[in-house]
């Protein structure tokens, strides 16, 4: 028998073997080759490890001359900075509304969108979209009978602590519970109004800057992780020579997107890039981030804020499809944000209820091309069209409330009459004797015809060589292996649906009898968060999945309803914020006050503070 062989000696024609150490000198008869391949796999990956590893030791190293303060090597290996952009595309009002035109035209000028550059001026018009821009945080949530003051935090609770601040409006959950106290607000808003290189010093371990203290992050400890991730891609505060304790970063979404900047230009280097301190942290561009860097830095701000409201952060555990009328356009959704069931047994079992809002990332940073205006690029209408197209999914899923599933093909005759549409051959008679199932059931069972002694080794095996457990756990497996094409063709039954069963659709924040669903995002693009909500009609919901209208009103009411400036069903009212700069902490403790107003008007009691739509 060949000896084995266990590694292979530096010097020529000499090998160690496994008996003792003996010098093989071309003894190439018993040279077992089997050991030799499989070190040579294993060398493949440990030399892809190896790059792998050199690759993460450049970054670490980076990371260190960062850390410690050493200048670069050379500012030039630093990637050029990606600039600024965002989308301005504001929608125009259509020839025909939705209401004029048939659901059959409807339907046909977005069944020809297969991909990106389909997309045209005249789907975005034809949606009836009425937007606002830049809208204050006041003016983009609704106001309630109930809570007359809005929902956003009082302004006392911005001022330094005195004396704690009585609320003569206090907002009841539908939970029972009251919202958040002041302690709590200041508490959410000092993890998030420190110096970035503080902070970024903290979740580095490393000593903070001289003369200042560690600061404590709390509950955002994980969204300045993620946010210290976003450093090596763009500029922040913390890649200049500032001591300033207020952010310098020049809030990008002030100034019309494309001009020119409203302060004067910073003085730039020969690679147009901001000349950067010693504690500077962007080494890649905006452009080569991944994309999951953002979206666990954005999942990480609505979280905290989200947990105080008695809601959770998911993922789609579904691909996210909308429906118009028989197409399903897929959609990339970033997370959900559910309400937790109050049940604590559907609550351990992962069951949630929902949706209350939607949370949208996309890695685009260029939205117009040189020859196109601002406000008229193909990437901007692209990026709009993905915002309303995700909010309508949303809207569609909320509106499921009280509704029974009905599975595509339902109750068609293809999914309930058997049928054979001929062949040579005929049907197949009995498919499951060519199956594994049954070659496995004999193997187990014992049957066959075959003797014994073809299935002694079989059977042997697994009295000796498997433990109970693991026996029965072949037996089980062996019984649910899955059928043949033969099988599934013959059990008829209806297409997988739409919904997840472990989600309970509810139209969490509409009120009682409103014919109005107000649907809000969090959207991000580059290193910026925005929050939009739109206000959409049922009748509008049923008019895209069903192609069925609303009988039209009394011309007595459709003067009163002109006259009083409401919209009609057929109109989506989109509202959208500023962009929050979230390498700013005066932009995010903005940022976080509009979410908590967004949190406490959908989770509000209906009962207690509840008023007709108000736009």
């Amino acid at each position: 028998m060949p000896r084995k062989i266990l590694s292979r000696s530096p010097w020529k024609n000499k090998t160690v073997c496994e008996d003792s150490i003996t010098l093989a000198h071309n003894n190439t008869s018993t040279f077992d080759f089997a050991p030799l391949r499989k070190k040579r796999r294993i060398a493949e990956r440990l030399s892809r490890r190896l790059r792998a590893w050199m690759k993460r030791c450049k970054l670490e190293i980076k990371l260190i001359r960062r850390i410690t303060g050493l200048p670069r090597e050379n500012q030039a290996d630093v990637a050029a900075a990606t600039p600024l952009d965002f989308p301005q595309y504001v929608p125009e009002a259509p020839p025909l509304r939705p209401a004029e035109v048939s659901a059959d035209e409807f339907y046909a000028r977005y069944r020809s969108i297969t991909k990106p550059r389909d997309v045209q001026r005249h789907h975005l018009d034809g949606l009836n979209i009425q937007m606002q821009r830049d809208v204050s945080p006041d003016d983009l949530i609704p106001k309630t009978a109930g809570v007359p003051r809005g929902y956003l935090p009082p302004p006392e609770w911005d001022q330094p602590e005195g004396g704690r601040t009585v609320l003569p409006f206090p907002i009841v959950l539908a939970s029972g519970r009251e919202t958040p106290s002041e302690d709590v607000y200041r508490s959410r808003k000092g993890d998030l109004n420190l110096h970035t290189e503080d902070a970024f010093r903290t979740v580095e371990r490393v000593s903070p800057r001289e003369g200042k203290g560690r600061v404590k992050l709390g509950y955002y400890y994980k969204f300045w992780s993620s946010l210290d991730f976003l450093a090596q891609y763009w500029d922040a505060d913390a890649d200049y020579d500032d001591d300033d304790e207020n952010n310098r970063h020049d809030n990008d979404a002030s100034r019309p997107i494309g001009g020119e900047p409203t302060d004067p230009p910073p003085t730039l280097d020969s690679n147009g890039n901001k000349p950067l301190g010693k504690g500077g942290r962007r080494m890649c561009s905006g452009t080569d981030m991944p994309e999951e860097f953002r979206e666990d830095c954005v999942r990480a701000f609505v979280e905290p804020i989200a947990w105080l409201f008695g809601c959770q952060i998911s993922t789609p555990r579904q691909p996210p499809r909308l429906a118009i009328r028989s197409s399903l356009f897929y959609l990339r959704i970033c997370s959900y944000v559910f309400r937790s069931s109050s049940d604590r047994i559907k609550a351990r079992q992962g069951q949630v209820e929902g949706p209350v809002m939607v949370i949208s990332a996309r890695g685009d940073t260029c939205f117009r091309g040189p020859s196109e205006p601002v406000g008229s690029g193909q990437a901007e209408m692209v990026d709009l069209l993905r915002e309303v197209s995700t909010m309508l999914l949303i809207a569609q899923e909320r509106a499921r409330e009280r509704k029974p599933e009905v599975r595509p093909g339902f109750g068609k005759w293809y999914t309930t009459v058997p049928r054979w549409g001929g062949g040579r051959g005929g049907e197949v008679d009995n498919p499951i004797d060519n199956t594994d199932n049954a070659m496995a059931a004999a193997d187990i069972g014992g049957g066959g015809g075959g003797g014994g002694e073809s299935e002694a080794p079989a059977s042997k095996r697994l009295k000796e060589d498997k433990p109970f457990v693991e026996k029965q756990a072949f037996l089980e497996r062996a019984r649910s292996r899955k059928q043949m094409a033969a099988d599934a063709y013959r059990r008829l039954e209806p297409g997988s649906g739409l919904r997840d069963p472990k989600v309970t659709y509810l139209s969490i924040g509409r009120g009682k009898d409103c014919e109005f669903d107000d649907i809000f995002m969090v959207s991000s693009i580059n290193h910026h968060i925005s929050i939009l909500r739109m206000t959409i009609h049922i009748s509008y919901l049923d008019f895209i999945e069903s192609g069925r209208k609303p009988p039209p009103l009394f011309p007595t009411l459709q003067a009163e309803q002109a006259r009083d400036s409401k919209p009609t069903w057929d109109t989506l009212q989109l509202k959208r914020s500023r962009w929050y700069n979230l390498f700013s902490a005066k932009d995010r403790v903005e940022a976080m006050r509009a979410l908590w107003a967004v949190m406490g008007y959908l989770t509000r009691d209906l009962d207690d503070a509840d008023v007709p739509f108000r736009p």
